[in-house]
Order: C-alpha cells, then structure tokens, then sequence
C-alpha cells in the first residue's frame, strides 16, 4: 500500500480520485499528479464535516490539494513509518471484525507490548509474503518456553508452553492461531509441564497419551 507521504512533493498536485479500492491509498501517481483515496485514513475529514464539503464544492481541486500537501506534512511530522501504518490498518481489520467476532473479542484481552508482536507478524504474512514458521516464530516472540513436536502418524503438532493455562495466555494462542495456524493441520497444546519425569507418573502424561 501507497501513502500520499511516500516521494511526496510540494510541487505534486493531490485530489480525490474517482475510483476507489479499499486497500490503496495513492491510486494514480506521476511526476505532477496523485489521485488519492481518503476513505483509507481521511474519511471523518472529507465526509463527516459539513463545512468542509460545502467549500469542497465550491472550490473543488484547489482545497482538495491543499488539504492533501497538509496531511501529508502532517504524516511526515508525526514520523510514522510504513510498518507502523500496516501495522494500524491491520488492527482496525481485527477489532471491525474483518478476521471474525471471536478474534476481535480475544484481540482487547490482549497487551499492547503482545499486540505489536503479532501485528508485526501480519505485516510479514500480508505484505511480504512470508507465511512458512510464522506461527512459532509469534509464539516464541512471547511466551518464554516452547518446544514444538509433530507426530508423523497421527499428523497432530504438540505445542509444549511452559507458563500456566490462563485466560489471557489463551486469548493470545487463540489469536496467533486463528491468525496464522494452517486450519488444515491438527493441533494439541500442552501448559505447564513440557518433558515427562520418570518416577513422577503426572508428568509423564499429554492429556490422555502416557509416555513410555
């Protein structure tokens, strides 16, 4: 995705564009002209102020480029990087309920420091193409210790969490799952105990799987 502050120009001239798409943000750009979308990030600007829209009829593409050159100063100044506006635009998708209800409701249980982690994990997925080991490479970005076994006969992934079963540290598997897990592949989670200690029978066990 195109931002109107990525190879801004003061010398450029910025308008609404006729046609949008819900993704692109700069939809036409050359030397001398950028058609831009605002519904992406400027929609309470142009839409939601009355007095706005009547000077935009007024003057049509002249204040328009003048309120473009201003935000795009404004984007500058602010010192946002492209990541973090992926980053922003993936979690408006998650709590507008783009991935689902259920995702949305776990995603405000979690910690920021938790969400920066996955949502950098999103942009790798979306906007680099990168898909193959995301899902532990998230997980081990944020619980301490994990150990990962794939059973060849069954097909089922043990994933081995040392930290407590809680609600929170549910909320952020459920995420990172929904997220990133292939929905083809058979998962079984494990907390608490990784590696069975022989003479103590508790600990030899997976759930209903003893361990010889």
């Amino acid at each position: 995705m195109a931002y109107i502050w990525e190879n801004y120009s003061s010398g450029k001239r910025y308008y609404v564009a006729n046609h949008f798409s819900p993704y692109t943000e700069v939809l036409t750009s050359d030397k001398s002209n950028e058609a831009v979308n605002p519904n992406i990030r400027f929609s309470s600007i142009f839409y939601n102020l009355p007095e706005l829209a009547n000077l935009l009829n007024e003057y049509n593409h002249d204040l328009e480029n003048y309120i473009f050159h201003l935000l795009a100063q404004v984007d500058l100044l602010k010192g946002l990087d492209k990541e973090q506006l992926l980053m922003n635009f993936f979690e408006r998708e998650i709590l507008d309920g783009v991935f689902g209800d259920f995702l949305a409701n776990e995603w405000r249980k979690i910690k920021v420091r938790h969400k920066t982690i996955i949502l950098n994990c999103m942009v790798s997925k979306y906007c680099r193409g990168i898909e193959e080991k995301l899902f532990s490479s998230c997980i081990l970005k944020i619980f301490d210790s994990i150990s990962i076994t794939e059973e060849i006969k069954t097909g089922i992934t043990y994933i081995y969490i040392s930290e407590k079963k809680s609600e929170y540290n549910e909320a952020i598997l459920n995420v990172i799952k929904l997220l990133f897990w292939k929905i083809n592949k058979k998962i079984k989670i494990c907390w608490g105990h990784h590696y069975g200690v022989i003479g103590a029978n508790p600990t030899m066990k997976i759930g209903g799987i003893v361990i010889i």
